[in-house]
C-alpha cells in the first residue's frame, strides 16, 4: 500500500487540493504521529464558499472525525490554509508498536455543505525504527570442575531496546567454532553438567549468550570458558566414592579376622587384572 504522504484532489467546483504530510517519533514499542494538512489555494475568478472537513483512521482508530479545515467563510484565499492533526503541539499516540514497519491509515476530504470529496482509500505510515536488544553480560559459577559437576551458566545487565523482553539463547561449543544450543527461553541462568555433553577430564566447554525478541537479534556475549578437571589421584590405602554427583576421597578398611583394619593399598580389576587404583 502507498505512503499516506500524498496530493488528494477533491471532486468539487472548482477542484480543491490538500496535502497531506506527519511526522512520527518513537520512545520505547509507543509511536507518536501528527499529521498536518495544507489546503491549496482559491482565488483570481474561483471561489468556495462551504465548509471543508477531513477524518483521519490510524491503526484502525479515529485521530480526527470532520475536522474543519474551513468555514463557508471566506470563500477565497489566497495561501495555503494549514491543518495538524490531533493539533499542532499534541501527538496521536499508537502503543505495543515492536516489529511492524508501517501501520494502516486513511484520510478522506469533504463538506457537510456540498457534494464533492476525495479519499486516500487504504494507505500506511511509516513506523521509526526501533533499536534491537543490546547483548548482557554472560557468567560461570565457577570455570573448572570434574566432569560430574555442574556449572551454572547465568547473564545479566542487557537492555531489550523499543520491543519488550524477549528470550535468550544459551550456546555451548567444544572448540571455540561449531555452536550447538543447549536452551532457549526467559530464564537467566542455566545448570550445564559437562558429562552430559560428552565432557572428560582434560577437555573444556566455551559458553556464549544472545537475547533475541520481536525487533532482533543482539550480538553475542563475550565467550567464557570452562575447563573440565581430572580427578586427584587417590593416597596409598585410600580409595574415592562419588556422593551426591561428586567424586569424595577417603580412606579403605578392610574386615580381617572380625576387625576392621586401614587398607595398605587399593586395587580395582580392569578386564580381569588387578590394578593400583588411582
Amino acid at each position: 500500500m502507498a505512503d499516506i504522504q500524498s496530493t488528494y484532489s477533491m471532486s468539487t467546483t472548482p477542484v480543491i487540493k490538500h496535502t497531506v504530510s506527519y511526522e512520527t517519533k518513537r520512545s520505547g514499542s509507543t509511536v507518536y504521529y501528527r499529521f498536518k494538512i495544507s489546503t491549496a489555494p482559491i482565488s483570481g475568478g474561483s471561489y468556495f464558499g462551504y465548509n471543508l472537513v477531513c477524518s483521519v483512521t490510524l491503526n484502525g482508530k479515529s485521530v480526527a472525525t470532520d475536522a474543519e479545515l474551513k468555514p463557508a467563510s471566506p470563500s477565497t484565499w489566497t495561501s495555503a490554509r494549514v491543518k495538524y492533526l490531533p493539533s499542532s503541539t499534541g501527538w496521536y499516540s499508537v502503543t505495543g508498536v515492536t516489529s511492524a514497519a508501517t501501520l494502516p491509515a486513511k484520510i478522506t476530504f469533504a463538506s457537510t455543505q456540498t457534494s464533492g470529496s476525495a479519499s486516500s482509500g487504504s494507505c500506511t505510515v511509516n513506523v521509526p525504527a526501533g533499536s534491537a536488544p543490546a547483548a548482557p553480560v554472560i557468567e560461570l559459577s565457577n570455570t573448572a570442575v570434574l566432569p560430574e559437576a555442574a556449572v551454572k551458566v547465568g547473564v545479566s545487565g542487557g537492555s531489550w531496546g523499543d520491543s519488550g523482553a524477549g528470550k535468550y539463547n544459551y550456546q555451548y561449543s567444544t572448540d571455540n567454532s561449531k555452536w550447538t544450543t543447549f536452551y532457549t527461553g526467559t530464564a537467566k541462568s542455566q545448570s550445564f553438567l559437562p558429562s552430559s555433553y560428552g565432557g572428560k577430564a582434560g577437555s573444556a566447554f566455551y559458553f556464549r549468550v544472545q537475547a533475541v525478541n520481536a525487533r532482533g537479534l543482539s550480538v553475542y556475549t563475550k565467550t567464557v570458558t570452562l575447563r573440565v578437571l581430572s580427578p586427584p589421584p587417590a593416597e596409598t590405602g585410600k580409595a574415592r566414592v562419588k556422593v551426591n554427583g561428586a567424586w569424595k576421597q577417603g580412606t579403605a578398611y578392610v574386615k580381617v579376622n572380625g576387625t576392621w583394619k586401614k587398607a595398605k593399598k587399593v586395587c580395582v580389576k580392569t578386564n580381569g587384572a588387578w590394578k593400583d587404583g588411582v
